[in-house]
């Protein structure tokens, strides 16, 4: 029977595509549900962030100008900012209940302001939503093709342009009729139709391609894609990030950061190139000589006459997320006034004429952020990450407290780079956080004030990357050995095959990567016993390339001989392993889309293998299972939204428990459980495992 503590939350429902992993999910169990005895405890959420992603300039039916940017959540959050007010005045979650059914984004990516002042929000999941000026709420207006929407920009009057993930899919919406059509993959092959924009003086429509940069233009009047080379030197970039149409020129921001022009007319290349860090570019000045962006904080322009970028001493307060130019009533702004939203939700401005420029802190609350891995210590802390968001958490349970390490909570420039911390591991005391992107790794002492800022000695500081070995950017297995080597298994970049094994000793502060392994495909799962790295890999690379391997394998690798000494296939037709562990009776235990195998290490060959339950992994799958021995010997384990435990001698499966969204799993020196549910941490305890201190 299940105990329920005060305060503890509903099931999360809906959704969350997200763009680092779209799963299989159970059709039928192969076990009763909830037949074992627990005590869950709800510890609410643990990170805290403000991310935006865009932002669109509209007015009201008064015709005052507000800025609308959309903010990462669960769901994502709509922010209404009154430009002149200088304030927040609304925070409309994007959300609707359709008849007891809800829909929701977590991300938006697609934000478009019609002249009337209605605004169209489309993201992560590809459905359309529409707000109206003054309204508490957004309407849902229907799905539009794709996984999620990439982009999406105000066409023709009354047309909204899209380009979508996982089959580059781009699309039309009529708003006087509701109508969508879809205009199929802009590049067939390609996966993220990633950035659009419009050229109204000609009527077509630009979109930018990944994972392997292309841009491909769409003449709206022949109804053809015309795919345009990018210049040779920028060929090799995984994405055209950003598109931005302005003065008669298209600028593309690539995923290395560089923008260039093209222009629209004649479709030559600037030979000039700048570095810009906003998205998108701003509308040209209404002095025809200029248009803005943001390059690290700053303020920066690109001059129509001579082709140059230049990066004014202006602070911004953070990389803008969309531009407008507005006629301000205050008199410190004479004239056309440039408007800005940062990514962390500060609205700027900065008049041309005078050089006055001002830093608005928007005062937005941080909303909770999916959690991406749990990690409990021997200290009895609980560390956490926050998913796409990044930032990190402490639990204390014996406090009841958390403390979290964002920007938020700590200022500009304390937060750990990179998206998310995919991997927490500990060893004498000190904790190592495995980041994306650029396959990352961060030492903190915890012992010392957390200090990213320290210009001589950072806390945590960046120990070593894998990103310069076959493109590595995820390490999503991997395990801390008892001699204080870390053993990481990693997944490469966009568009590319072949992951690695990566051992640094910290020690000796050596480090040793050695790619594919496994011919082409990545390292997904990492277990050690006797000596010998046991990994599991997995047929699919960085997201945007398709796997060019049938099966995934189980291989030993001989860290002291530095080579490959054994391969498998453990269980024929599956494709990815996710999970590798030295089990209860000595064995390697793993999970293979929903199959248990065990493999004897001395014998060299699988000895079990039990479908515990139907999983197809149809597409990219990095993490799917975990496995812990539990205090009674048992195997417990986390899949997709199951928590369960398999008898050690038996092998039979029992469903603890089934709810919200998949899980992440910890076990901590007592006994308790701790899983990732969507924002929330739980805490599990099952009766007779838990052990009291000094057991």
């Amino acid at each position: 029977m299940q105990a329920r503590k005060d305060g503890e939350a509903d099931d999360m429902n809906g959704s969350n595509d997200r763009e680092a992993l779209p799963e299989a999910v159970p059709e039928t169990l192969a076990a009763s549900e909830e037949s074992v005895e627990y005590e869950l405890t709800n510890l609410g959420p643990q990170v805290h962030t403000v991310n935006t992603h865009r932002c669109v300039f509209g007015h009201d039916a008064s015709g005052r100008l507000f800025a609308y940017s959309a903010m990462v959540g669960i769901p994502a959050i709509l922010l209404v900012i009154d430009v002149a007010e200088e304030k927040l005045v609304a925070r409309i979650p994007i959300e609707a209940d359709m008849g007891g059914t809800v829909r929701e984004c977590t991300i938006v990516r697609g934000l478009a302001a019609q002249p009337d002042g209605t605004v169209y929000i489309a993201g992560t999941p590809s459905h359309l939503f529409k707000y109206v000026p003054g309204n508490r709420h957004v309407d849902y207006v229907g799905k539009v093709p794709g996984q999620q929407v990439f982009d999406m920009k105000s066409g023709p009057q009354g047309v909204l342009i899209g380009g979508t993930y996982s089959k580059s899919e781009a699309f039309e919406f009529y708003t006087a009729t509701g109508d969508t059509v879809c205009l199929g993959s802009v590049l067939p092959g390609e996966s993220y139709a990633y950035s659009v924009a419009y050229d109204r003086d000609r009527n077509d429509a630009y979109f930018g391609i990944g994972a392997h940069a292309h841009l491909v233009k769409y003449d709206r009047d022949t109804k053809r894609m015309t795919e345009i080379a990018l210049p040779e030197r920028f060929q090799g970039n995984p994405f055209v990030f950003d598109l931005t149409a302005a003065g008669g020129k298209l600028f593309i921001r690539l995923s290395s950061g560089t923008t260039i022009a093209m222009d629209l007319n004649t479709q030559l290349f600037d030979e000039t190139e700048g570095s810009v860090t906003s998205r998108f570019m701003s509308p040209e000045s209404p002095s025809g000589e200029r248009i803005y962006y943001t390059c690290d904080s700053r303020l920066g322009y690109y001059d129509m006459n001579s082709r140059e970028y230049v990066v004014l001493d202006v602070q911004t307060g953070g990389n803008a997320n969309g531009f407008t130019f507005f006629r301000l009533t205050d008199p410190a702004y004479p004239g056309d006034t440039l408007i800005g939203v940062t990514r962390e939700g500060r609205l700027f401005k900065y008049n041309p004429s005078t050089g006055h420029s001002k830093v608005v802190n928007l005062e937005v609350a941080g909303v909770p952020t999916e959690l991406q891995t749990v990690k409990a210590t021997s200290g009895g802390y609980v560390y956490t990450s926050g998913y796409l968001s990044g930032g990190i958490a402490l639990h204390d349970p014996e406090a009841g407290m958390t403390k979290e390490f964002t920007n938020e909570t700590m200022g500009d420039g304390q937060q750990l780079p990179g998206s998310q911390t995919d991997r927490i591991y500990e060893f004498n005391k000190k904790l190592y956080f495995v980041n994306y992107t650029g396959m990352n790794v961060y030492e903190y002492d915890p012992s010392i004030p957390w200090d990213r800022l320290d210009s001589a000695s950072p806390n945590p500081r960046l120990l070593f990357t894998a990103s310069d070995i076959g493109y590595q950017d995820r390490g999503l297995a991997g395990m801390m050995l008892q001699d204080g080597r870390l053993v990481i298994g990693t997944v490469p970049k966009y568009g590319h095959l072949g992951g690695a094994l990566v051992i640094y000793d910290l020690t000796s502060d050596r480090r040793e990567v050695y790619w594919n392994i496994v011919e082409q495909q990545s390292v997904t799962a990492v277990a050690y016993k006797n000596g010998l790295i046991y990994g599991g890999s997995c047929v699919w690379g960085g997201l945007g390339v398709h796997p060019s391997a049938e099966e995934a394998k189980l291989f030993i690798w001989d860290a002291a001989a530095k080579q490959k000494i054994f391969e498998i296939t453990p269980v024929p037709g599956t494709r990815a392993i996710t999970e590798l562990i030295e089990g209860p009776d000595g064995n390697l235990w793993g999970s293979a889309e929903g199959c248990l195998f065990i493999f004897d290490p001395a014998a060299r060959q699988v000895v079990y293998t039990k479908q515990l339950m139907p999983r197809r992994y149809s597409s990219t799958v990095w993490r799917d299972t975990q496995f812990a021995v539990g205090t009674d010997g048992n195997v417990y384990g986390v899949q997709a939204n199951l928590f369960f435990v398999i008898d050690a001698k038996t092998k039979e499966m029992k469903v603890i428990r089934s709810g919200g969204k998949r899980n992440w799993l910890s076990l901590d020196r007592f006994g308790h459980f701790y899983l990732t549910e969507g924002a929330d941490l739980l805490r599990i305890s099952i009766p007779g495992l838990v052990r009291k201190p000094g057991d």
